[in-house]
């Protein structure tokens, strides 16, 4: 399988492909073809498949687990119903972040360094309408890597 990266607290589905295969037996004394797993630490997954002419693969997949994570959702409906109403950074490991939010024509509608705030898809106390916005993150995990990201939100009313 693919090595992989997942922040700390995540799960992650790991897949042994049947093609014909009887028997899956996981490091984690798991026998199905399909395991998920939420590793606290670097871990090594072990997977041994044994077809119906008793042949067998064995198959491994690393799973390393980062403490620095950070994410902005990119849609969002702010429509009162408690459900998906506001945008918010979410991450592990984060020292210090900025998000700036732009209208299309470039204009600052939101901006935060608090992991607390949230925007509620208003600009100056007015609602606004559904539309597309700009985003660009900038961020310092605890470790000292500094991480820039720019992207889109889309506001659905």
């Amino acid at each position: 399988g693919n090595d992989t990266t997942i922040p700390k607290g995540t799960t992650i589905l790991l897949s042994a492909t049947p093609n014909g295969s009887v028997s899956f037996q996981w490091s984690t004394g798991e026998n199905t073809n399909n395991i998920i797993v939420s590793p606290t630490q670097t871990t090594s997954y072990y997977v041994t498949v044994t077809d119906s002419y008793g042949c067998i693969a064995i198959d491994s997949a690393e799973i390393t687990v980062t403490e620095n994570h950070i994410s902005v959702p990119t849609v969002f409906t702010p429509n009162g119903n408690g459900k998906n109403d506001f945008i918010q950074v979410h991450g592990l490991g984060i020292k210090e972040f900025t998000l700036i939010i732009y209208d299309r024509l470039g204009e600052k509608i939101f901006e935060t360094s608090d992991m607390a705030a949230s925007w509620d898809g208003t600009f100056k106390g007015k609602v606004l309408n559904s539309a597309v916005f700009v985003y660009m993150l900038k961020a310092t995990f605890t470790d000292g890597k500094d991480f820039i990201e720019k992207g889109n939100i889309t506001l659905v009313r």
